[in-house]
């Protein structure tokens, strides 16, 4: 009966650890996701407003957090000038 009880615990431990997983990957990709699609909007804005983007410009934002890519999609619209809008 306790053998039973244990792999039944064992078992049911196993499904929520494996439950608890998933919605952590889910979250993680959905993150991935609007942090791509962020950097996506920004680096078109960017090349519409400023034309052909330098390397430094495109590693800057490639390694940003949302946060950040965020902020500066707000500031593109009042920036003169890609040097204004990424410092």
């Amino acid at each position: 009966m306790l053998a039973e009880r244990l792999t039944d615990w064992t078992l049911q431990w196993k499904k929520e650890g494996e439950e608890i997983g998933e919605e952590r990957g889910q979250k993680r990709g959905e993150e991935i996701g609007k942090e791509k699609e962020a950097l996506r909007l920004l680096s078109k804005q960017a090349f519409l407003k400023y034309g052909e983007l330098p390397d430094w410009a495109v590693q800057n934002m490639e390694q940003a957090e949302l946060q950040q890519i965020e902020n500066w999609a707000e500031r593109i619209l009042t920036a003169e000038s890609l040097d204004a809008l990424m410092t």
